[in-house]
């Protein structure tokens, strides 16, 4: 009454309003207003929602233990809110960059909303705070921190890391090494090889390697290359029980696409020479990362100087078949043209005047007094033979001859093609 200078009326007013206050009951009720009794009384301001009971949050917590990053993530942008719920590193998140870890776990979303998060756009802003939420979120989040399934998740994520470490030191170890040489056109034999990355369609580059190169020649020369031009690499294998030993890419899926259906390579065909695997004159290689590639177990042996694994593997209890082996006698390139350059050597012409052998067969006598043909003729003429000797048809081997000008080795590979 004193308050209210006397006024009955304003006092019960009053005293209404604050017993809605203490009760928690809607400000709907009726009571003795400026204009009478029964009046409605003045509305209260909205109240803040309800905190979520402990077991929503603690259920959440428990849920995202399995992504370590994600839940430790949550951990300090809670710490964050709880020490300053204005901070601005937190009050709004991008779930990209340093928060991409948030999106590890479909549940962190939920998380976000319970503890005073809304959506906007791509963003998430803090739009309710509220300590005591914040303090229950920081409970649960230390009991599934301390839960079996999150240490299961911490372990897995340092093997992760540790693994990608020794990839990086197999990788830089590797390129301390150059790639083998690329051999000449015209002066030495030659494998192409043109180069699709990712399913690409397109050839990304192309390079020759010699024939008796291995396929793994091939793959230190991709991992030579810089990231951005080939696919990422995981799961790196020394395999000691080749000679010389050489490093296998497991994370990689290389595959001849050259021929239907594609022929994909593993670690066996890695010791094979590239005209062993019919990758010689030419081949199209598909290299992409494989699916559900993991990181390759096992103990570093003595020699492996980067360190991801090393393999003596069920290869080294057969006969290790030695880097430059060939399949079914199958001759190498230079044998093939050693033999049949030297073919004609221990043979003598059937005429005494015949100055050369007559491609077709014929021999055609040079008459008293009559030119001798000229030296380029008879080398023409010699490697027309060597190359119908090889089982070529006389036309196909005199248009080849002609499209690269006599280089009998590029002759060889439109031939073959």
């Amino acid at each position: 009454m004193e308050m209210n200078g006397g006024d009955f009326e304003a006092a019960l007013s009053m005293l209404l309003a604050q017993s809605e206050l203490l009760t928690g009951t809607p400000g709907s009720s009726k009571g003795i207003g400026a204009h009478g009794v029964g009046a409605p009384s003045a509305a209260l301001p909205p109240q803040p929602p309800a905190p979520p009971p402990p077991s929503v949050l603690g259920d959440l917590a428990a849920g995202i233990s399995s992504s370590k990053p994600a839940l430790d993530a949550l951990a300090v942008i809670v710490g964050k809110l709880a020490r300053n719920a204005r901070d601005h590193s937190v009050s709004v998140l991008h779930l990209s960059g340093v928060n991409t870890c948030l999106k590890q776990h479909a549940l962190v979303p939920n998380f976000l909303q319970e503890i005073g998060y809304k959506a906007s756009s791509d963003f998430w802003v803090y739009s309710r705070p509220d300590p005591a939420v914040l303090v229950l979120a920081q409970q649960a989040i230390d009991r599934a921190r301390s839960s079996d399934e999150y240490q299961v998740a911490a372990a897995v994520t340092l093997s992760s890391s540790e693994a990608d470490s020794r990839t990086a030191e197999t990788i830089a170890a590797m390129r301390q090494r150059p790639p083998v040489h690329e051999p000449v056109i015209g002066e030495e034999a030659v494998t192409r090889l043109a180069f699709h990355f990712n399913g690409e369609a397109r050839a990304a580059l192309e390079r020759r390697f010699a024939p008796d190169d291995a396929l793994s020649d091939v793959v230190h020369y991709l991992v030579t290359l810089e990231d951005s031009r080939v696919p990422p690499s995981s799961s790196w294998e020394l395999v000691e029980s080749a000679s010389p030993p050489f490093w296998w890419c497991h994370g990689w899926e290389v595959s001849d696409i050259t021929v239907a259906p594609p022929r994909v390579f593993d670690l066996e065909d890695g010791r094979r020479t590239l005209q062993s695997l019919e990758l010689w004159p030419s081949a199209q290689i598909s290299v992409q990362r494989r699916r559900g590639a993991g990181v390759t177990g096992g103990t570093t042996q003595q020699g492996n100087a980067a360190g991801v694994s090393s393999s003596t593997s069920a290869a080294a209890s057969s006969p290790a078949r030695a880097v430059g082996s060939r399949l079914g006698g199958k001759l190498k390139p230079s044998e093939l043209l050693g033999k049949v350059s030297h073919r004609f050597d221990n043979k003598t012409p059937l005429g005494g005047a015949r100055k050369h052998f007559n491609v077709s067969g014929t021999a055609t006598a040079a008459g008293p007094g009559a030119p001798s043909p000229p030296s380029t003729t008879a080398h023409q003429a010699s490697v027309v033979a060597e190359l119908m000797a090889m089982g070529f048809p006389e036309t196909r081997v005199r248009a080849a001859l002609k499209r690269v000008n006599g280089n009998k080795e590029r002759a060889i590979e439109l031939l073959l093609r």
